[in-house]
């Protein structure tokens, strides 16, 4: 007689997202997900889009949450219902899980260049501020170009999440 009621939300891959990813959803015992509806938006009642995905098992659901450029940027809650457990008993509604959606681009808020050495000699340095927190493991290569032809490649370093030097 006791209802069943959503576990865990599991994120298949971090966040925040700019794409389409994967969730798993568990349930506290085995259930019939034949009906279950699985939506998301900005806010209440969380129904602006829809979650295609299939039981994978007796308590675990899985479905991919589709994210493109139609989806703007915010913080979305889930909005789970209507799984059934295999004595006849709804489960209790869920839409405590949230996740954050990320597609504008960031952009160099700024760009500042040490000319300390004069630049025919080929030596200078450069800072770049950008707009939000970048992914500082992944390397940042500048490339500057003349009539389509390489003149600089600039090496550096990431400073902080928004600071590149190079």
């Amino acid at each position: 007689t006791t209802e069943p009621y959503v576990t865990q939300v599991e994120f298949l891959s971090p966040g925040p997202y700019n794409s389409g990813f994967q969730i798993r959803i568990h349930f506290s015992e085995p259930v019939d997900s034949t009906a279950l509806v699985v939506t998301f938006g900005s806010t209440s009642p969380y129904n602006t889009y829809t979650v295609s995905g299939s039981q994978h098992n007796d308590t675990c659901w899985m479905g991919t949450v589709g994210i493109n450029s139609s989806v703007p940027s915010g913080t979305y809650h889930f909005a789970i219902d209507g799984a059934v457990d295999y004595a006849g008993n709804a489960m209790v509604p869920d839409a405590a899980t949230s996740f954050v959606v990320d597609t504008t681009r960031p952009t160099i808020t700024d760009l500042e260049f040490d000319r300390s050495e004069p630049m025919g000699l080929g030596v200078f340095n450069m800072t770049m501020e950008f707009s939000e927190d970048m992914n500082t493991s992944s390397p940042v290569i500048v490339e500057m170009y003349t009539d389509g032809v390489t003149v600089y490649t600039i090496n550096g370093s990431w400073l902080n999440a928004r600071v590149w030097e190079g």
